[in-house]
């Protein structure tokens, strides 16, 4: 069973809680499965475990797809919530 790991931000609340950094072996909790399926940005920023350090020199670069999918998810979830 191959791992993967969620290096988007840290969410808490909306229906998911999730930190960056957390590593699954294939299966994810039914909350995070459900926003994966529902929400291609987020489902995006789970990347295997053999290509974490590409993926985060993407995220960091800007201007990729990894890191529009990032900037996405914060918009989404973190910069909606607090103006709820």
């Amino acid at each position: 069973m191959s791992q993967i790991i969620y290096l988007g931000p840290t969410m808490s609340g909306q229906g998911v809680t999730i930190t960056t950094g957390s590593i699954y072996n294939g299966q994810v909790p039914p909350d995070i499965a459900e926003r994966k399926q529902s929400d291609k940005d987020f489902s995006a920023l789970f990347v295997s475990v053999d290509n974490v350090a590409e993926a985060r020199i993407e995220i960091r670069k800007g201007n990729t797809f990894l890191s529009q999918r990032y900037e996405n998810v914060i918009n989404r979830y973190i910069n909606g919530k607090k103006g709820a």
